[in-house]
């Protein structure tokens, strides 16, 4: 789609004459939005609800008050993320809160500095995949399908920081027993037990009647974590 297909597209969408709209182009799209001329005194935010316009596609889709060039990251992410999840599990997610380019790196960080999480994770590497996972998914709880698919029939998972839960005995035992590197990155509430990662990616479930390898990445884990079913124990 060109630059004046987009803008004709908008003004459109917008009703507004050709000298009131702003338009900005990025690789994917074009972000656009209706200026607003003030006679008065400028008010302290100005920001207007944005616009997308897909350069491949040509669909309009509504945005937030955000700066262009913010849009813009958070767009690209959206279509990278399209076929990332299955429908059904990308759904619960986002009812979880998650959405792509989500990023709690900040909180993370914060809560690995605390004292008693310092400690109790002393020499556990949360660099990697693990670092990642958090960033992206930290804080949240996953519903997971149980009897009758309903939500919440089955064992939600969570993910850190999680206020009420530090420890590190079964990981600190896990790494002892199977000489494999993890760090944590939440629970699961059957048993309840421990979901860590490796430097691979690779997803374990610590429970109390034996360990068990959930998937060879954190996505796939997802899955399973929304959809729930058997785990082979750890060889």
């Amino acid at each position: 789609m060109s630059r004046a297909d987009a803008a004709e597209a908008v003004r459109e969408h917008f009703g507004c004459a050709p000298a009131e709209l702003g338009l900005a182009e990025f690789e994917e799209a074009f972000v656009a939005w209706r200026q607003v001329a003030w006679s008065g005194p400028v008010p302290a935010v100005t920001t207007q609800p944005t616009v997308v316009v897909d350069k491949e596609t040509g669909e309009l889709t509504p945005w937030g008050a955000l700066p262009a060039d913010l849009v813009a990251t958070q767009y690209a992410a959206h279509r990278a993320a399209r076929d990332r999840f299955p429908p059904d599990v990308r759904a619960a997610l986002e009812t979880a809160g998650w959405w792509p380019a989500r990023d709690r790196a900040a909180v993370v960080t914060a809560w690995l500095a605390t004292p008693q999480v310092a400690t109790a994770f002393a020499g556990v590497d949360f660099t990697g995949a693990a670092l990642a996972a958090l960033t992206e998914f930290g804080g949240l709880r996953i519903s997971q399908r149980g009897v009758g698919e309903s939500a919440d029939g089955g064992f939600a998972s969570r993910f850190f920081p999680i206020p009420d839960r530090v420890g590190a005995d079964g990981l600190r035992s896990f790494i002892a027993r199977t000489g494999i590197a993890v760090a944590p990155v939440g629970d699961h509430e059957d048993g309840p037990g421990d979901l860590v990662i490796d430097g691979d990616g690779r997803v374990f479930l610590l429970h109390w009647a034996d360990d068990y390898l959930v998937a060879d990445s954190f996505d796939a884990a997802l899955v399973w974590m929304v959809r729930g079913g058997p785990l082979l124990p750890l060889e």
